[in-house]
């Protein structure tokens, strides 16, 4: 069968939805909606970013969330950064938007770096349960697109992606939605 997320996960073990229930988490249902993970106006090192949805009925605090891939943990989240009901939160390397192609980040983040091929990105509570994830490579037909954000199209499993194919207001020229529904 293939994962929510376009992956088949006997293919590269990833846990299956079964495995990552919502109600073990009570009320928190956190969704990575948005990622740039290829910028063109500016250097991956600078405009990587990643978009959180809260599509639970009750604020998240994102203080000791991780980011990461499926292999690992790679950045615990330490500022407190409540996430409201229907909100998102924009995490991405850099917080600067004259240098990171325009985006205006909640938060920035070190140590995850979204590799232009085969990779995946995880987002796991702070007990280490994994909350969300997506995993993108062409051959399992997620390909990434240079200067254009993967976007959720819904909030529903199985999640559906789709590369952006509009400029933000204020973008340097990359295209995405960064803090706002898929256009």
């Amino acid at each position: 069968t293939m994962h929510a997320h376009g992956v088949d996960p006997r293919r590269i073990g990833f846990e299956t939805a079964e495995n990552v229930a919502i109600g073990n988490l009570g009320k928190a249902n956190l969704l990575i909606t948005e990622l740039l993970i290829d910028p063109a106006a500016v250097s991956d090192t600078l405009g990587e970013w990643i978009e959180v949805y809260n599509a639970g009925g009750a604020p998240v605090n994102l203080s000791g969330w991780t980011l990461g891939s499926l292999e690992r943990a790679e950045h615990t989240i330490t500022a407190d950064l409540s996430l409201e009901p229907g909100a998102y939160a924009l995490l991405a390397r850099s917080n600067d938007p004259a240098t990171n192609g325009g985006v205006t980040a909640a938060y920035r983040y070190s140590g995850v770096f979204l590799a232009n091929g085969d990779d995946s990105l995880v987002l796991r509570a702070p007990d280490g349960s994994l909350m969300d994830a997506v995993a993108w490579s062409a051959s399992a037909g997620l390909a990434i697109t240079p200067g254009a954000s993967l976007e959720r199209t819904n909030l529903d499993d199985p999640a559906l992606w789709i590369a952006a194919a509009l400029p933000w207001p204020g973008s340097a020229g990359d295209f995405g939605s960064p803090g706002a529904a898929y256009t």
